[in-house]
């Protein structure tokens, strides 16, 4: 027998378990150097610190975005950087397009990092650490040593992870967050998870505390799920076919009780680049 089939036929009953009872997560922090240009985005005329709440955050780690140093760069040079030069979580995002995104001058200031998931991962245990490091992709070297780095940031502060659906719990666990913070929610190839049902209902209970208070709900997903916003040029996502799947970056924005929303970019599912949409910055 293939040294492959009997491990499985020895670990049999450990792997119907970890079947009936895990779900894949991998929560690539290479995603922060796509949300911190939409972070920025958001805060521009935002002068009080932020809390942070992610849906479906899994160990939250792109929550600490704040501590990750990370680089831009257009035509093989570095155009700027943000975040701890000693941190030992380094991101790189190359600049494609015509247009050139609001680049961070500063670190952010945040208040409070949480979120809400079916299954978050505690980042003190060692055995859901483990499960999240046995989810990470094959043929990508830099990956593991990344997300250890990362969930080595966190337990030094974990964030405030609480488990639900985002259908149905989403207003009660954002209930908590002070309204003297700015409030930024914001999803990561989630919302492919939730039916489209769901979806509706998860934004009309943001759009229904943003009429009541300011907030940012920026989105990083596939534009199907995500009808509220208008979807980028076919031609743009064409010209990156083949190069993972193009994933649209999406603001939409309460202030005052009223509402706008804005397709920003389209970027690498793991933030290895971006092409940003708005014209009107750099």
């Amino acid at each position: 027998m293939p040294p492959f089939l009997e491990l499985i036929e020895k670990e049999r009953g450990a792997i119907i378990e970890s079947m009936r009872t895990r779900s894949v997560q991998t929560n690539e922090v290479g995603r922060s150097a796509v949300l911190a240009l939409a972070f920025g985005r958001a805060l521009q005329d935002v002068s009080t610190a932020a809390s942070l709440f992610e849906i479906g955050p899994s160990a939250g780690l792109n929550l600490y975005v704040d501590h990750f140093h990370i680089d831009y760069s257009r035509d093989d040079r570095t155009v700027a950087s943000i975040g701890p030069e000693p941190s030992s979580v380094r991101l790189h995002c190359e600049i494609r397009g015509p247009n050139t995104p609001p680049l961070p001058t500063k670190s952010f200031d945040l208040a409070s990092r949480s979120g809400l998931d079916p299954n978050p991962i505690n980042v003190l245990s060692d055995s859901e650490c483990r499960w999240l490091q046995a989810c990470i992709w094959p043929g990508i070297p830099d990956r593991p040593q990344r997300l250890l780095a990362a969930l080595d940031i966190a337990r030094q502060s974990p964030p405030r992870l609480v488990a639900g659906d985002a259908v149905t719990d989403l207003a009660a666990a954002l209930d908590g967050i002070p309204t003297s913070d700015h409030l930024i929610i914001f999803s990561t190839w989630v919302l492919a998870y939730i039916n489209a049902d769901g979806r509706q209902a998860v934004l009309h209970t943001i759009d229904q505390l943003g009429a009541t208070r300011d907030l940012d709900f920026i989105t990083f997903e596939e534009p199907r799920f995500t009808p509220w916003v208008e979807s980028a040029d076919a031609r743009v996502f064409d010209n990156y076919l083949g190069e993972g799947t193009p994933t649209q970056l999406s603001l939409r924005s309460w202030r005052g009780g009223v509402a706008t929303t804005t397709p920003l970019a389209i970027a690498h599912p793991h933030g290895r680049w971006i092409h940003w949409l708005e014209e009107n910055h750099g």
